[in-house]
C-alpha cells in the first residue's frame, strides 16, 4: 500500500512558512503594535532587528535549496538544516504566542471592561459575545436539541420507512398482502422524492402553517397565543427536521441493506429462518452498523441546516445571531461569531462521532460532510 504524503514529509516548508509569518510578527512588534499582555517587548528592538534578518535569510535559503536544487545537492548539510528548522519553529512559537494568543487575550480584556462598544473588529466580537452570552448559549442549546432529537426521531421513522420501501410483492402472497406491499413501497418512494426534492425552508413554512391551521380547526375558539402554546415554533421546527431527516436516513439504511452480501440471506433461509427473522437478525444489524458514519454525518448536517428554521422564529443559533446583530447594529462581527461557533460545533462533534464509530467498529468516516 502506497504511503500517503503529508506536511511532516516537507518539514522545511512548514519551517519556511513559519519563518515568513515570524518576520511579519516581528515587523508588527517593531512598529510598536504592542498588546496589553506582551512578552516580545521584554527584548530590545535592536535584538529583534537581528532576529528578523536571520529568520528571513534562513527562510530564503530553505526555499532556494528545496525549490531550485535536488535533494542530493547539499545532502551533507541535512543535519544543519534540522537545527535551522528548529530555530524557525521556536521563533514562530514565541511570535505566534505573543501576537495571536496574547493579542486575543488583550482584546478580550478590553471588551470585558468596556462600558460601550469598542472600536476594533476583534474587540467588538468579544464585546458581543460577553454581553449577549445568554442569547448565544440559548441559541446553541436550541440548535443541538433540534439536531439531536430530529436525527433520533428521524432514525426511528426511517427504520419503518425503509421496511416499507424494500417490500416486493410476491406471487405467493395473498392479494391483500400484495396490495399492502405496493402501497407501502410506493408511499416510501414518493415520500423520499418529495422531501429530497424540496428545500427545508419551504418545508418548515408548510409544516408550521399547516399545523397551525389544523390546530385552529380543532380549537376554533382559541387565540393565536393559545394555538402557539399547543403548536409552537420549536415543535414545528422539530417536526420539519425529523421528517426531512427521515427521508435521508431511509436512503442511507436502504443502501446499507443492499450492501449486505445476498449470500448471507440465502444462507439464513437455508438454515430455516423466515424472511422477517433473516432481516432482523442477519441483514438489518449489519446494515445499521455500516450506516453509522453516514447517520452521524446527517446529525452534523442537521446542525447547519437548522439555521433555516429561524425564518419562522425558532430560537436556535441563527435566530440568536440575527437578534444580536439587530440589537447592536453590528452585522459582520456577529455573523463571523456565528460561523466560528458552527465550525467549532461541527469539528468537535465530528471527532466525537469518529470516536464512537471506532468503538463500535464501524467503517471510518473521513472529513466533514458537505451537504445532503
Amino acid at each position: 500500500m502506497r504511503k500517503s504524503v503529508g506536511w511532516l514529509d516537507h518539514k522545511w516548508a512548514l519551517a519556511f512558512f513559519g519563518g515568513i509569518l515570524s518576520c511579519i510578527f516581528i515587523m508588527m512588534q517593531l512598529n510598536n503594535e504592542a498588546n496589553i499582555f506582551n512578552i516580545m517587548s521584554l527584548v530590545d528592538d535592536n535584538i529583534w532587528y537581528v532576529i528578523f534578518v536571520v529568520t528571513l535569510v534562513i527562510s530564503v535559503i530553505l526555499f532556494i535549496r528545496h525549490i531550485f536544487f535536488t535533494k542530493k545537492v547539499f545532502a551533507k548539510y541535512d543535519s544543519i538544516e534540522k537545527y535551522l528548522c528548529l530555530y524557525l519553529a521556536v521563533i514562530f512559537v514565541i511570535c505566534f504566542f505573543d501576537k495571536v494568543i496574547l493579542d486575543l487575550c488583550s482584546k478580550a480584556y478590553i471588551a470585558y471592561g468596556a462600558t460601550k462598544r469598542p472600536d476594533g473588529f476583534i474587540e467588538t466580537m468579544f464585546y458581543l459575545i460577553i454581553n449577549s452570552r445568554k442569547i448565544w448559549l440559548r441559541g446553541i442549546i436550541g440548535t443541538l436539541e433540534l439536531s439531536l432529537f430530529g436525527t433520533a426521531f428521524g432514525f426511528i421513522l426511517a427504520i419503518l420507512l425503509v421496511f416499507m420501501r424494500i417490500q416486493v410483492p410476491n406471487p405467493r402472497d395473498s392479494e391483500n398482502m400484495q396490495l399492502l406491499k405496493l402501497i407501502g413501497s410506493t408511499f416510501a418512494k414518493w415520500y423520499v422524492t418529495i422531501i429530497r426534492g424540496t428545500p427545508m425552508m419551504v418545508q418548515v413554512f408548510i409544516i408550521y402553517y399547516g399545523g397551525f391551521n389544523v390546530v385552529r380547526f380543532i380549537f376554533p375558539d382559541y387565540s393565536i397565543a393559545q394555538i402557539n402554546a399547543i403548536y409552537g415554533f420549536f415543535t414545528a421546527g422539530l417536526v420539519t427536521v425529523t421528517l426531512n431527516t427521515t427521508a435521508y436516513i431511509e436512503e442511507i439504511l436502504r443502501g446499507g441493506i443492499e450492501a449486505v452480501d445476498k449470500g448471507q440471506t440465502e444462507a439464513s433461509r437455508s438454515l430455516g429462518l423466515n424472511a422477517w427473522q433473516t432481516m432482523m437478525k442477519v441483514v438489518f444489524p449489519q446494515a445499521v452498523k455500516n450506516s453509522i458514519p453516514a447517520i452521524g454525518n446527517e446529525f452534523i448536517i442537521n446542525i447547519k441546516d437548522t439555521s433555516v428554521l429561524n425564518v419562522i422564529g425558532v430560537f436556535e443559533l441563527m435566530f440568536a445571531t440575527t437578534t444580536t446583530a439587530s440589537t447592536y447594529y453590528q452585522y459582520l462581527p456577529t455573523y463571523v461569531i456565528a460561523a466560528i461557533i458552527y465550525l467549532c460545533l461541527t469539528l468537535v462533534l465530528t471527532r466525537v462521532l469518529d470516536w464512537v464509530g471506532k468503538k463500535l467498529d464501524a467503517p471510518a468516516n473521513k472529513g466533514l460532510p458537505s451537504s445532503n
